[in-house]
C-alpha cells in the first residue's frame, strides 16, 4: 500500500484498516419521549440508540431537566442523566404522576439497569421495573 509516496507496512495499513472500522461504529441516536410537567419547570426526556455496529448493544437514559427563567425567557437550564439502561429507547416510557414526581416505566430486567436516582433537585424519581 502507498501513502503520499512511501509505502506503508503491513502492520500500519493493518491499524490503519481497524481504526476506520471503529471510527464507524457509531451510536445511531434516536429521541423517545419528552414530557414537561404542569408547572412548565422540568422536563424529562428519553434517549437512546444502538451504538458498536454488528457487535453494537442498545443503551437508554433519561435526563431530567430544570428550566430558570428571568422575566419570563429561559435564561438557563441544568440538565442531569436520573437512569440509564442497556435496552432500546423504545423501552422506557416517563409519566409525571405530579408536579414533583416522575415514574420512569421500563420494559427490562434489574440487570439491564446501570444508573439510577430516586431523586434529582426537588423531584422524586419512582421506577416501574417489568420483564
Amino acid at each position: 500500500m502507498r501513502r503520499l509516496g512511501k509505502e506503508l507496512s503491513p502492520a500500519t495499513a493493518i491499524a490503519f484498516f481497524w481504526l476506520s472500522i471503529l471510527a464507524s461504529c457509531g451510536c445511531d441516536l434516536r429521541v423517545g419521549e419528552t414530557l414537561t410537567d404542569k408547572s412548565g419547570t422540568y422536563s424529562a426526556f428519553s434517549e437512546g440508540g444502538e451504538c458498536g455496529g454488528a457487535l453494537g448493544s442498545y443503551e437508554s437514559w433519561v435526563k431530567a431537566e430544570r428550566h430558570y427563567r428571568l422575566f419570563g425567557h429561559r435564561v438557563w437550564t441544568s440538565r442531569e442523566i436520573v437512569f440509564d439502561a442497556a435496552v432500546d429507547v423504545d423501552k422506557v416510557k416517563l409519566q409525571w404522576t405530579d408536579e414533583r414526581s416522575l415514574l420512569v416505566a421500563c420494559d427490562c430486567t434489574m440487570g439491564e439497569i446501570t444508573h439510577n436516582e430516586s431523586h434529582w433537585r426537588d423531584i422524586n424519581i419512582q421506577y416501574k421495573v417489568s420483564p
